[in-house]
C-alpha cells in the first residue's frame, strides 16, 4: 500500500476525521438547501403547468422535459445562479414549452359564443 507523502497526511484520528467529515456534510447539505429556492418554485411551476398540457399521451416530449427538468433542478442544487444564469435557465425552460406546444394539438383558444336558438315565431 502507498502511503500519502508527508504533507498530504492529516494530524486527525481517524474518528475524528470521520467527525470532521460528517460536519463538513452537513453544512454542505444546509447551504444547499438553501441556494435558488425562489428560482426553483418558479421553474418547478413552469414544468407542472408544461407536464399539465403534455399529459399523458405524449411519453417521448414528456421524456424529453423530463431529462430537461433533471438537469436543471442539478445544476441549482449545486451551484448558486447568477441573474444572468438564471435569464438563461427561464429561457431554456421557455423554449422547452414552445418546442411542446408545437407538437401538441392546437386548442381553440378564443371563446366561442354559444349560438342562441332560433326562435320559435311563427309568421302569420
Amino acid at each position: 500500500m502507498i502511503k500519502p507523502a508527508k504533507s498530504q497526511q492529516s494530524n486527525f484520528s481517524p474518528a475524528k476525521r470521520v467527525y470532521l467529515l460528517t460536519l463538513l456534510k452537513e453544512q454542505f447539505m444546509e447551504t444547499t438547501k438553501e441556494l435558488n429556492v425562489e428560482l426553483k418554485e418558479e421553474v418547478n411551476k413552469m414544468f407542472a403547468d408544461l407536464f399539465k398540457e403534455i399529459g399523458s399521451n405524449r411519453v417521448q416530449l414528456a421524456n424529453k422535459v423530463m431529462v430537461l427538468q433533471k438537469e436543471i433542478h442539478k445544476e441549482l442544487n449545486k451551484t448558486k445562479v447568477d441573474a444572468h444564469r438564471k435569464k438563461e435557465i427561464l429561457r431554456e425552460v421557455a423554449n422547452m414549452g414552445k418546442m411542446a406546444a408545437q407538437q401538441l394539438p392546437h386548442h381553440l383558444k378564443i371563446a366561442v359564443k354559444p349560438v342562441a336558438p332560433p326562435s320559435a315565431k311563427k309568421k302569420k
